[in-house]
């Protein structure tokens, strides 16, 4: 197997505005750097399990769900919540008579400072909420701490009283998650009806327009915005390859396919010549054009939340896609010859710039040959 390029796999190095992978064609591993854009800082957890702060131009590698890291790659979002981390900001609804008490810099956070919140709730119907104008689909989180077992609610309701999610807390920090379609004005909540907690940690509340949540973004008196991640590369000749070749990605993603979202591709620059591999209107693709034609192109719906490993291979009269060990489809009489020739790697981004995949990739490789159908279904597996 000709593998021309590995990226990801638990090695790692990132600077600003770049991330490396390696060539280990004949064990000779040289750097080939991606170019990496995002024009503001984000967020990220660390290898030690809390979450930093990731400079403008600078890749994050998160380690929320592996220890050999994973590159994040996430659309433009912007928390709506203008004071995500002072709570003495917000109003509180008493549907029984009592007190909330806050202790402001109570605790250790899930950024390892002494800057959590303890809310004292001074019994049940009780709401700590703050007001915004919403339309279409919002998802709230918020890091919450409490007694295991105890449950407390939370999320984007149509009055400021008890709506929400009730959720079970385990007695370590928990980002909890919400989403809401509203149509008015929706109130952002933290409450305790129905629920059994009555004393809390919080921190770090979230309200961004879309389906799913994303990394956390810190607001201290106005809404804030991160800009979209963006890593891609035009590598030297040989590595892409031109009449065949094979790409290979592991990547996590949460599960919701209804956005058009982009996990790997190799361009030419024109719409008319891309291997790609995405997610669009509740359907996953792999899609080969050539000669502006679509060569190949087979969808896989129900793709589940969680990890996952595609392999797309092509030659002349030889396609396959391969998802998580299994042939997802193939053609036997596609001729491929692209017109302008393959020269650029996007990594979990699309050749507009857009369609930002919303998750992480772990692992990607490039193969400047066809790889058999038993190679396909061993690397996915």
């Amino acid at each position: 197997m000709a593998n021309t390029l590995k990226f990801g796999n638990g090695n790692w190095a990132t600077k600003e505005d770049s991330v490396l992978a390696y060539n280990d064609e004949n064990n000779n591993f040289k750097p080939l750097p991606f170019s990496f854009t995002r024009a503001s800082t984000a967020t990220y957890v660390d290898s030690d399990g809390l979450i930093k702060t990731a400079r403008n131009g600078e890749a994050r590698v998160d380690y929320t769900d592996s220890t050999d890291g994973a590159l994040l790659l996430e659309p433009a979002r912007t928390n709506s919540i203008t004071y995500s981390e002072d709570f003495n900001q917000w109003n509180i609804y008493y549907g029984i008579a009592g007190t909330l008490t806050i202790d402001d810099n109570y605790g250790i956070s899930p950024s390892g400072k002494q800057d959590s919140t303890k809310l004292t709730f001074p019994s049940a119907s009780v709401s700590m909420y703050t007001s915004f104008a919403t339309s279409g689909t919002y998802t709230s989180t918020v890091y919450i701490k409490g007694v295991s077992g105890e449950t407390i609610r939370l999320g984007l309701g149509q009055d400021s009283v008890g709506e929400g999610t009730l959720f079970t807390l385990n007695g370590d920090w928990q980002r909890f998650e919400n989403t809401n379609t509203d149509t008015g004005t929706g109130y952002p909540t933290i409450n305790t009806f129905g629920g059994t907690a009555r004393v809390v940690e919080v921190w770090g509340y979230q309200l961004e327009a879309g389906s799913y949540a994303t990394s956390y973004i810190p607001t201290s008196g106005s809404a804030v915005t991160r800009v979209a991640d963006s890593c891609s590369q035009t590598p030297t000749t040989g590595i892409i390859g031109q009449t065949e070749g094979t790409i290979y990605t592991e990547f996590n993603f949460d599960g919701d396919i209804i956005p058009f979202r982009s996990v790997i591709t190799l361009s030419s620059g024109a719409s008319v010549d891309f291997v790609a591999s995405f997610i669009f209107n509740n359907l996953f693709y792999a899609r080969i054009r050539a000669n502006n034609g679509s060569l190949f192109d087979v969808t896989k719906s129900n793709l589940t939340s969680g990890n996952h490993k595609l392999a797309i291979a092509y030659a002349s009269n030889d396609l396959s896609f391969y998802l998580d060990g299994l042939l997802v489809g193939q053609n036997t009489s596609a001729s491929v010859s692209f017109s302008s020739a393959l020269s650029k790697i996007i990594i979990g981004g699309s050749t507009s710039g857009t369609n930002e995949l919303g998750g992480k990739i772990k692992e990607t490789k490039i193969y400047n040959t066809r790889l058999t159908n038993a190679e396909l279904a061993t690397l996915t597996t």
